[in-house]
């Protein structure tokens, strides 16, 4: 009885280091949303569809729904367990998907010299019968954020959205 439960541990403790090896994006955007939506930073903003953009100077009210596509990237859910080839050095971690019906096919997470995550770029693809949605996000800590995206619907044809965002220093 010992050896069995002692074995079921281990199990345990094994499942659970999995599932933490991945970086915690989900969590580092929390506490960056809790940040801005504190120190309200001047955003140059500029939005655009297709050959469309429009850029604006401003402050940003709702940083959760701002950054919800930064804040929707979370690799540690079942559903990505065992997905991802990792590659890691103390300056960077690159998850690269092992299949093409994972949505999330690449992130990257860049870190300083102190060990903070510096920048992070995703890829993700999502796809059905009737639409096909391509994404590229993009944060820099304390610069900038991109989210570029293309999404072909069926019947309805193609199109192409951006946002850049640069926070303002002054």
């Amino acid at each position: 009885m010992l050896l069995l439960n002692s074995c079921a541990e281990s199990d345990a403790t094994n499942a659970s280091e999995n599932a933490a090896e991945y970086y915690a994006v989900h969590s580092f955007f929390k506490k960056e949303v809790d940040s801005l939506q504190h120190n309200n930073p001047i955003v140059q903003k500029t939005v655009g569809k297709d050959d469309d953009q429009e850029t604006k100077v401003m402050h940003i009210k709702d940083w959760k729904a701002e950054l919800g596509a930064f804040l929707s990237i979370d690799l540690s859910k079942a559903a990505y367990q065992d997905m991802y080839e990792v590659d890691s050095t103390a300056q960077q971690i690159i998850y690269t998907a092992k299949s093409d019906e994972v949505d999330i096919q690449s992130l990257s997470i860049d870190f300083d010299a102190a060990g903070q995550l510096s920048a992070m770029k995703v890829v993700r693809n999502e796809s059905n019968f009737l639409y096909q949605n391509k994404e590229q996000l993009s944060y820099v800590r304390g610069k900038e954020y991109s989210i570029f995206k293309e999404q072909h619907i069926l019947l309805l044809g193609t199109n192409k959205y951006q946002i850049v965002s640069n926070f303002n220093t002054k």
